[in-house]
Protein backbone atom coordinates (compact mmCIF):
# COMPACT_ATOMS: atom_id res chain seq x y z
CA UNK A 1 0.00 0.00 0.00
CA UNK A 2 -0.12 2.54 -1.43
CA UNK A 3 -1.85 1.30 -4.64
CA UNK A 4 -1.51 2.74 -8.20
CA UNK A 5 -4.53 2.02 -10.84
CA UNK A 6 -3.35 2.76 -14.44
CA UNK A 7 -6.05 3.07 -17.12
CA UNK A 8 -5.61 4.25 -20.31
CA UNK A 9 -1.60 3.47 -20.37
CA UNK A 10 -0.03 0.71 -21.77
CA UNK A 11 1.24 -1.64 -19.95
CA UNK A 12 4.81 -1.29 -22.14
CA UNK A 13 4.67 2.46 -21.26
CA UNK A 14 3.87 1.39 -17.52
CA UNK A 15 7.15 -1.07 -17.69
CA UNK A 16 8.82 1.84 -18.99
CA UNK A 17 8.60 4.11 -16.30
CA UNK A 18 7.95 1.69 -12.84
CA UNK A 19 11.60 1.94 -11.24
CA UNK A 20 12.13 5.48 -11.06
CA UNK A 21 8.46 6.27 -10.64
CA UNK A 22 8.84 4.06 -7.62
CA UNK A 23 12.09 5.33 -6.26
CA UNK A 24 10.47 9.21 -7.03
CA UNK A 25 7.35 7.92 -5.12
CA UNK A 26 8.85 6.06 -1.98
CA UNK A 27 10.94 8.64 -1.31
CA UNK A 28 8.03 11.72 -1.80
CA UNK A 29 5.41 9.38 0.38
CA UNK A 30 8.49 8.52 2.80
CA UNK A 31 7.73 4.37 2.57
CA UNK A 32 9.98 1.58 1.07
CA UNK A 33 9.41 1.11 -2.41
CA UNK A 34 8.24 -2.63 -2.19
CA UNK A 35 5.27 -0.83 -0.29
CA UNK A 36 3.98 0.20 -3.76
CA UNK A 37 1.23 -1.86 -5.60
CA UNK A 38 1.02 -1.07 -9.27
CA UNK A 39 -1.61 -2.28 -11.26
CA UNK A 40 -2.96 -2.08 -15.39
CA UNK A 41 -6.28 -2.14 -16.21
CA UNK A 42 -7.28 -2.28 -19.97
CA UNK A 43 -9.80 0.14 -20.54
CA UNK A 44 -12.33 1.16 -23.49
CA UNK A 45 -13.38 5.29 -22.93
CA UNK A 46 -16.87 4.84 -23.88
CA UNK A 47 -18.98 7.77 -25.16
CA UNK A 48 -22.33 9.15 -25.65
CA UNK A 49 -24.52 6.06 -27.69
CA UNK A 50 -21.39 3.93 -26.81
CA UNK A 51 -18.88 5.02 -29.18
CA UNK A 52 -15.54 4.75 -28.43
CA UNK A 53 -13.67 7.86 -27.62
CA UNK A 54 -9.61 9.30 -26.94
CA UNK A 55 -9.68 9.90 -22.87
CA UNK A 56 -6.52 10.56 -20.96
CA UNK A 57 -4.87 8.11 -18.98
CA UNK A 58 -6.99 7.82 -15.69
CA UNK A 59 -5.22 7.07 -12.92
CA UNK A 60 -6.56 6.13 -9.44
CA UNK A 61 -4.41 6.09 -5.80
CA UNK A 62 -5.45 4.22 -3.11
CA UNK A 63 -3.70 5.23 0.49
CA UNK A 64 -3.50 6.27 3.58
CA UNK A 65 -3.65 10.12 3.61
CA UNK A 66 -0.56 11.90 3.78
CA UNK A 67 -1.15 15.52 3.27
CA UNK A 68 -1.33 17.89 0.59
CA UNK A 69 2.02 18.72 0.42
CA UNK A 70 3.23 14.66 0.05
CA UNK A 71 0.21 14.21 -2.46
CA UNK A 72 1.13 16.83 -4.88
CA UNK A 73 4.68 15.59 -5.23
CA UNK A 74 3.36 12.08 -5.73
CA UNK A 75 0.79 13.76 -8.40
CA UNK A 76 3.47 15.88 -10.08
CA UNK A 77 5.81 12.49 -10.20
CA UNK A 78 2.44 10.16 -12.02
CA UNK A 79 2.14 13.01 -14.09
CA UNK A 80 5.67 13.61 -15.01
CA UNK A 81 6.38 9.73 -16.11
CA UNK A 82 2.93 9.21 -17.81
CA UNK A 83 3.22 12.53 -19.82
CA UNK A 84 7.01 11.60 -20.60
CA UNK A 85 5.58 8.65 -22.66
CA UNK A 86 3.55 10.40 -24.87
CA UNK A 87 0.17 11.20 -23.47
CA UNK A 88 -1.07 14.52 -24.13
CA UNK A 89 -3.12 14.47 -20.44
CA UNK A 90 -3.06 12.68 -17.04
CA UNK A 91 -5.89 12.82 -15.01
CA UNK A 92 -4.72 11.89 -11.11
CA UNK A 93 -7.21 11.22 -8.29
CA UNK A 94 -6.45 10.31 -4.92
CA UNK A 95 -8.83 7.92 -3.08
CA UNK A 96 -8.09 7.98 0.68
CA UNK A 97 -8.27 5.25 2.76
CA UNK A 98 -8.98 5.00 6.17
CA UNK A 99 -6.73 2.54 8.70
CA UNK A 100 -9.98 1.38 10.37
CA UNK A 101 -11.13 -0.04 7.29
CA UNK A 102 -8.05 -1.39 6.27
CA UNK A 103 -7.13 -5.14 7.36
CA UNK A 104 -4.04 -7.22 6.16
CA UNK A 105 -4.10 -10.70 6.88
CA UNK A 106 -7.33 -10.38 9.35
CA UNK A 107 -6.37 -7.85 11.42
CA UNK A 108 -7.04 -3.81 11.89
CA UNK A 109 -4.76 -1.30 10.88
CA UNK A 110 -6.59 1.00 12.89
CA UNK A 111 -6.18 -0.84 16.31
CA UNK A 112 -9.21 -2.21 16.49
CA UNK A 113 -9.14 -6.41 16.71
CA UNK A 114 -10.53 -8.61 13.49
CA UNK A 115 -13.59 -11.26 14.81
CA UNK A 116 -16.69 -12.04 14.24
CA UNK A 117 -19.87 -9.67 15.21
CA UNK A 118 -20.41 -9.38 19.09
Amino acid sequence: MPQIIFRGVERADIAAFQWDLLERLSEAAGCPRDHFVVEHRAADFLCDHGRHCSCGPLIQVYWFERGKEVRDKVAGAIDRAVRGRGYKTCEIYFIPLQPENYYENGVCLGGQPAGGLE
